[in-house]
């Protein structure tokens, strides 16, 4: 037997109280809401508010009417649980309907009307119907869980507030997201942003596996901490966060082309793909933990940093111009084409990771332990005038080029066969075998400075070269001018076919050999005064102005032309060559000079002031 009581209170608002006072399990009618209808035999009809409560039940029956006008604010309340398996509408002219849910309720039939949709108390309210409602939705209290397909219109605006959750189980579409609340993802997909309104949403998005896809040309704003581990995709407008640590550390994200993110603080992304623009504030952004491969080609801008993490590799094909410039700290970075990193950004590779190069790039700065791989273009660095040390190695056939007032120091075996130029400040050695034995060094108004032997293509530019261990220069053959100054107690020798021009006043003390092609003088006092040189077999020493060294020792060919030398040194030596010229030979240093074949093409003056001279069969042909 069931009894219910009707009750009316005037009020402001009408209101019908519907109460089922004694709790027999039976099945009970709580809300339907359509233009008729009866509870116990009573007709109920313009009604505002009203509340039912019964022990757990299926509501499948209508109790009555309420009445819609233009703006109202219509309220159920639900005091018991109960499941609905009857369509409802929120209606279509009032301006909102509350439902008020004390337990858990569930709604598995179809919602219908065009009226916003609240839903408050603490119960949790279930919605497992693919209901056909286009208002809006706020949960301001309690939970609501989504359980269909199509529980909420794509369109409508919703709004979770502080402390109220809506949990999607099954992937979601609506048409935008606000509010301070809990938005638990679980595994499904919410995708917002449909209806191009702007909105900003500070509670926590949580899920395993859950994603975020905005849509539209609106701004979705996000503030909270969240946790969710999902994709987050751009699609459409902007995703803006307006603090730190807001995405989900191994979300994968993908900005697509029109789409835009713009981070306002520190953040750290699993992944990060797509054609759309970043913006990177705070202190950076952090992209990789998922150890995913992916590709951006969007337009990344910021005077923040950005820090590769992750065993992946991260290809940039699109403007990446961040100030801060670049760490990475695992896997690796690939540019596809030139001019991708910011010309200021400062690089630092960690051991163990690395940059690829496919196209020629400016950076401000290169630092750490890792590589580069050079694939035929030139890298600039040091236009942002800081002193770096990079010992990782960089290979490829492309080169490098110094630029800027800063030192970079390089201690790693590179085998770059590039080109290495030294248009500004130091680039500096720490040990031997830096430079690729190949590489085609120039000094442009910088410094060279050695810290170890080294070997190089070929030497020229107008800069300085400092010189404690010993160079070698030549190996590629090419013929080259270095007006430049080369100082230090090392030495230096010119191998392979090319020339090599000397026209500074150069103060290195070490020995010098010309075992192959040949080196030219073109002014006075390019050689030291104490230096021991020796010309190999096929090569040629071409001296036409006033020279003074230590001593000339050999079997290759020394040309004077009309110029003087002087052979100031103390060590002895021997010169089984070939003298061609006219010019005067002086003998000044304690020494002793040994001619050992005969020189038929040298018509000039030989002098002995100090030491003394050797001459072997008929060296004195043609010498007066």
């Amino acid at each position: 037997m069931r009894k219910t009581v009707i009750r009316t209170i005037s009020t402001h608002k009408r209101q019908i109280v519907v109460h089922r006072l004694l709790g027999v399990a039976a099945t009970y009618s709580a809300f339907c809401f359509f233009m008729s209808g009866t509870v116990g035999g009573a007709v109920v009809s313009s009604n505002d508010s009203a509340s039912a409560s019964g022990a757990n039940g299926t509501i499948s029956t209508a109790v009555g009417t309420l009445n819609e006008g233009a703006g109202d604010v219509d309220t159920i309340s639900l005091t018991s649980s109960a499941t609905d398996a009857t369509n409802f509408s929120v209606g279509n002219t009032r301006n909102s309907f509350i439902l008020h849910v004390g337990n858990n309720n569930t709604i598995s039939s179809v919602i219908s009307g065009a009226a916003a949709f609240i839903k408050s108390g603490s119960g949790t309210l279930t919605l497992t119907g693919t209901n056909t409602w286009t208002g809006n939705f706020n949960v301001n209290e309690g939970s609501v869980v989504l359980g269909g397909t199509d529980s909420i219109s794509d369109t409508a605006a919703v709004t979770i507030a502080s402390g109220a959750t809506l949990s999607v189980t099954i992937s979601e579409t609506i048409g935008s997201l606000a509010g301070a609340g809990t938005l638990a993802l679980g595994s499904a997909i919410l995708t917002t942003g449909s209806n191009n309104t702007s909105t900003s949403f500070t509670g926590t998005i949580t899920g395993t596996t859950g994603s975020v896809v905005k849509t539209g040309t609106s701004t979705l704003t996000l503030g909270g901490s969240n946790t969710y581990s999902g994709a987050t995709t751009v699609n459409g407008g902007t995703l803006k966060t307006s603090t730190s640590n807001v995405i989900g550390d191994n979300s994968a994200v993908t900005v697509a082309t029109g789409g835009v993110l713009e981070l306002g603080g520190t953040e750290t992304l699993g992944s990060l793909a797509g054609g759309g623009a970043v913006t990177v504030g705070g202190l950076g952004l952090t992209v990789g933990g998922d150890n995913s491969t992916t590709t951006y080609t969007g337009s990344m801008s910021g005077t923040a940093g950005m820090t590769k993490t992750g065993t992946g590799v991260m290809t940039l094909g699109g403007t990446a111009g961040l100030t801060a410039g670049y760490t990475i700290a695992q896997g690796g970075l690939t540019t596809t084409t030139l001019n991708i990193i910011n010309d200021s950004a400062a690089v630092s590779i960690s051991s163990g990771a690395s940059l690829t190069l496919g196209g020629g790039d400016t950076i401000g700065s290169l630092a750490g332990a890792g590589n580069v791989v050079n694939g035929g273009y030139t890298l600039t660095t040091g236009g942002n005038n800081s002193t770096t040390t990079y010992s990782g190695i960089m290979s490829g056939t492309g080169g490098l080029t110094k630029s800027g007032t800063g030192t970079m120091t390089l201690s790693g075996a590179n085998t770059y066969t590039g080109a290495t130029d030294v248009v500004g400040g130091v680039l500096a050695t720490t040990t031997s075998n830096v430079i690729a034995d190949t590489s085609a060094v120039t000094v442009s108004g910088a410094t060279l400075t050695l810290g170890g032997t080294e070997t190089i293509g070929s030497l020229a530019g107008s800069g300085g070269v400092s010189n404690a261990y010993g160079l070698t220069v030549g190996g590629n053959n090419s013929t080259t001018t270095f007006s430049g100054v080369m100082t230090g107690s090392g030495g230096l020798i010119k191998t392979g076919t090319g020339t090599m021009i000397l026209s500074g006043s150069n103060t290195f003390t070490g020995a010098m050999n010309v075992a192959g092609g040949n080196v030219t003088t073109t002014t006075s006092a390019v050689i030291a005064d104490t230096v021991d040189v020796t010309v190999g077999t096929g090569a040629t020493l071409i001296m036409n102005q006033t020279e003074t060294i230590g001593s000339l020792g050999g079997t290759g060919t020394v040309t004077l032309g009309t110029g003087s030398l002087t052979l100031a040194g103390t060590n002895d030596s021997a010169f089984g060559g070939t003298l061609t010229g006219s010019g005067l030979i002086t003998k000044t240093g304690s020494s002793t000079w040994t001619i050992a074949t005969a020189q038929t093409g040298y018509t000039g003056t030989l002098t002995v002031t100090n030491g003394r001279i050797l001459l072997g069969p008929g060296a004195l042909q043609n010498i007066s």
